[in-house]
């Protein structure tokens, strides 16, 4: 009934009398029932008629259907003359007296009410299922059975961010059998962490990471996270998580004190580790992968990429590759 009472009211010509509208603002009161307008009825903006949603004040019935739609009030006097006005432009909204068709009416702003919030306790079943109802959420984490959702992502962090993507997809695309992703979901342990990078090597080269899915599952060899408003929980529970999953190398950049701290596993605690005198940070996991601490920060993109590839001319670096290559020919 609720369905089809919003399909009827989508597609029935509006007046342009103030009374008119109100009536129509009382079916939507009377005959729709408010827990079906919150769930299944309304899945996508619909339209519902200009009227309505300018006159919906917040104490009124139909606020209370609609939490999550934008309002606002306007007198009546006052958007009559504003139809009148709109009715005398080309390409008007409303009907003229010339033109007696009813014309395309504004619609009500309905966006999907989030299925969980930050904070939420959820299984990752729980969790991941929510998600798939939220197309237009493109963030969030699930670490330990607790929702995290990240700012916006700021200008700084963005910056880094991509000097991080830079360093790693040139690793990966010259040494075989690893390969690098940017803000993937992984299926870690009973958690969904979404690491800002990730480096790992391939199955069939020996890599612990396997496809679920369309997700991938286990852990990465190496993870990447820029970290500044989401600090609190990079360096706690994720950090946590990461330990316990494996993840040989944890890689946390901290934008406020312009600090990176490189930790890897050994015998199953993160141990920190420095850069060597010229400071330049040199992956355990990844023979080659070199990383310029000065030039990360003044984000000079052609110093990073020379030192990188120092790393990638090295000795160890060829002995990592050619190990790579036999594991998969071994395999065939």
């Amino acid at each position: 009934m609720a369905g089809a009472t919003v399909s009827w009211l989508a597609t029935k010509p509006l007046s342009r009398s103030y009374e008119s509208k109100s009536r129509d603002a009382a079916c939507i009161r009377t005959l729709v029932p408010r827990q079906r307008l919150l769930t299944s009825a309304i899945t996508e903006p619909r339209p519902l008629g200009s009227g309505l949603l300018r006159r919906a004040k917040s104490g009124s019935s139909l606020s209370r259907h609609y939490p999550f739609a934008r309002r606002r009030a306007v007198a009546p006097r006052r958007w009559q003359e504003r139809e009148r006005a709109s009715a005398r432009m080309p390409g008007s909204a409303y009907r003229s007296k010339a033109n007696d068709k009813l014309k395309p009416v504004a619609y009500l702003i309905n966006t999907h009410p989030l299925l969980f919030q930050p904070g939420d306790r959820l299984s990752r079943e729980e969790f991941l299922e929510r998600w798939e109802h939220m197309p237009e959420l493109k963030n969030a984490e699930l670490i330990d059975g607790v929702v995290y959702m990240p700012s916006p992502v700021s200008s700084l962090h963005a910056s880094f961010d991509a000097a991080v993507h830079l360093v790693v997809s040139h690793y990966a695309a010259r040494t075989p059998g690893c390969k690098w992703v940017p803000n993937m979901t992984w299926l870690m342990l009973e958690s969904a962490p979404q690491p800002d990078a990730a480096l790992y090597i391939l199955s069939e080269y020996g890599g612990r990471a396997g496809a679920r899915g369309e997700l991938t599952a286990g852990a990465p060899e190496l993870a990447f996270e820029v970290t500044r408003s989401s600090r609190s929980y990079d360096l706690g529970p994720k950090l946590a998580l990461y330990q316990r999953a494996e993840v040989q190398e944890y890689v946390a950049v901290l934008i406020e004190e312009k600090r990176i701290e490189w930790r890897v596993l050994e015998q199953g605690s993160y141990r920190l580790i420095e850069p060597d005198p010229n400071g330049v940070f040199r992956s355990k996991t990844f023979p080659g992968l070199w990383l310029d601490a000065a030039a990360f920060w003044r984000e000079d993109a052609g110093a990073l990429l020379a030192v990188l590839e120092e790393g990638l001319r090295s000795e160890e670096h060829a002995r990592f590759a050619d190990t790579l290559r036999r594991r998969t020919e071994s395999d065939r």
